[in-house]
């Protein structure tokens, strides 16, 4: 606080020494990283001892990549997994390709789901809820953004 007193303290966030000495105090040496960067900074390689140039340069491809995430999440290009996370979708789909090539992948899901319509079919109501929302996604699959019907 003493050596950053313009900067506003309210959000939790990280110091890091740029150039990896923890007893160099001096306000030139200390950067602020907000909690919200430390995952791609560290994934980046975090502190390179001796070199603070390149240190900061990872704070800000850090910074960047996170935006550039907004982005592509806003436009439609990025997705959000289930442990919370963004990926891109071309990159999510190439795993998705790669794990459906493995031996053995395409007989289980067929057979996970023949499981589950006799599970559905057990119970007429669950079984009619089950079509209905079908139909509803089959006809929304029919639209075209915009509005207008095919």
């Amino acid at each position: 606080m003493e050596t950053h007193p313009w900067e506003d303290f309210t959000e939790r966030s990280n110091y890091v020494f740029l150039d990896g000495d923890t007893r160099n105090f001096s306000p030139d040496n200390i950067e602020r990283v907000e909690l919200k960067y430390m995952g791609i900074y560290n994934h980046l390689g975090g502190v390179e001892v001796g070199r603070p140039d390149i240190t900061k340069t990872r704070i800000l491809l850090a910074k960047l990549q996170l935006v550039q995430m907004d982005v592509m999440e806003k436009t439609g290009l990025a997705v959000r997994t289930r442990d919370g996370g963004r990926v891109v979708k071309t990159r999510r789909n190439a795993w998705v390709r790669a794990y459906n090539r493995r031996e053995g992948v395409k007989e289980r899901h067929i057979e996970m789901r023949k499981k589950y319509r006799e599970r559905l079919r057990a119970d007429p109501l669950k079984y009619a809820e089950h079509l209905e929302k079908q139909r509803k996604r089959y006809r929304e699959r029919r639209r075209v953004k915009g509005g207008i019907t095919i």
